[in-house]
């Protein structure tokens, strides 16, 4: 509250009074079988984050050969969901399933991205591009299979879904990471957002 005392006093802030009924402030701890999950889940999305890329680039450009455009799109097209990321987190802000605007959603997402991937580990790979001598592919060298080269595009799109997949249950979590910590201690607050996304970055790194 602010009040003016006279014509040449400066402005005096009031102090706040805490209400005697009024809830501390407890910070959500992490490592816990309620919260232990948020954790499970940043990291797994870490490891597809870093994941999914690497293996558009391997498969595309080293297995199959395909020429660079069709590898841009793929790659292009494998991260188009995080370009709706507002447009889940609106959906999960605003329509709850089952009474719940997180859990559900995590649940949904993570079930699209393993049977996507499930879909994936099915699908047949081609002969490879270049020849195999027995040890290692002999890049640039005679090819055995230059039909491999138009094979990406089945590919491509179950990478798409798996993405679309990690991509909601990732906003549902960062929707629930705010919620939570709302909860911390002002002088803690942001320990959690940076708890998260050390431990995705983490999931990242296990993959280099």
């Amino acid at each position: 509250m602010i009040k003016m005392q006279g014509e040449n006093e400066p402005l005096l802030i009031a102090e706040p009074v805490k209400k005697e009924n009024e809830a501390e402030e407890i910070a959500p701890p992490l490592f816990t079988s309620e919260n232990g999950g948020l954790l499970a889940q940043y990291f797994a999305v870490g490891i597809l984050y870093g994941g999914l890329p690497a293996t558009i680039y391997g498969l595309f450009l080293g297995y199959l050969n395909t020429p660079g455009y069709v590898y841009a799109t793929a790659r292009v097209v494998t991260m188009l969901p995080w370009s709706f990321k507002f447009g889940f987190g609106m959906l999960n802000d605003l329509f709850p399933l089952g009474g719940y605007h997180r859990k559900s959603y995590m649940s949904i997402g993570w079930t699209i991205c393993a049977l996507a991937l499930l879909r994936l580990s099915n699908i047949p790979l081609p002969q490879a591009y270049w020849c195999n001598d027995g040890h290692k592919y002999d890049l640039g060298g005679k090819v055995c299979n230059a039909q491999a080269a138009t094979e990406g595009g089945r590919y491509a799109l179950w990478l798409m879904l798996a993405s679309c997949g990690y991509c909601i249950a990732d906003v549902a979590a960062d929707g629930l990471t705010v919620t939570l910590a709302k909860r911390e201690p002002i002088q803690f607050r942001g320990h959690l957002q940076t708890s998260v996304y050390l431990v995705r970055t983490m999931g990242q790194i296990l993959l280099y």
